[in-house]
């Protein structure tokens, strides 16, 4: 079904400028999708009785990544993301960072719990920006070689 759509739409497109074009506005959906599920945790975790489906927004977008990157992985490798405090990549770091602060804020002042669990959360946040981007680096190189050698096959 995925490759159907796919394949239907770089046919209506028809010129890799437009197909590019339309994979950059995808891209971009993409981003800020991420941003708009950050703010839907937000107004959950504030206006649910039980904070904790606030989470299930988070949960569906993770999801999403993860089959998607799946997919892309079966054909070409993983790409080399940038570190996070990258001049390309700052922006995105603070507004997440930011977002992702005032959702645990409001989460753990509507669950009356300790500041200790915004620490935690800021920590694993951190934790995710400057890991993915060296984990990304080894599962490129992995990815390539895998890709090299069934080539060679």
């Amino acid at each position: 079904m995925i490759d159907q759509t796919i394949q239907m739409t770089e046919r209506a497109l028809g010129d890799e400028f437009y197909i590019r074009k339309y994979h950059e506005a995808n891209t971009f959906t993409w981003l800020i999708s991420m941003y708009l599920v950050l703010i839907s945790c937000i107004a959950i975790a504030a206006l649910a009785e039980n904070p904790w489906l606030s989470f299930i927004p988070l949960a569906a977008i993770g999801i999403a990544g993860f089959v998607g990157s799946q997919r892309l992985r079966k054909e070409v490798p993983v790409p080399v993301m940038p570190k996070p405090f990258s001049s390309t990549m700052i922006k995105q770091t603070i507004t997440i960072t930011v977002l992702t602060i005032i959702w645990l804020g409001v989460f753990t002042w509507k669950m009356d719990l300790e500041a200790s669990f915004i620490v935690g959360g800021v920590a694993g946040v951190a934790a995710v920006w400057l890991l993915t981007p060296a984990l990304a680096r080894k599962q490129h190189k992995r990815d390539t070689a895998r890709i090299d050698a069934q080539l060679e096959d």
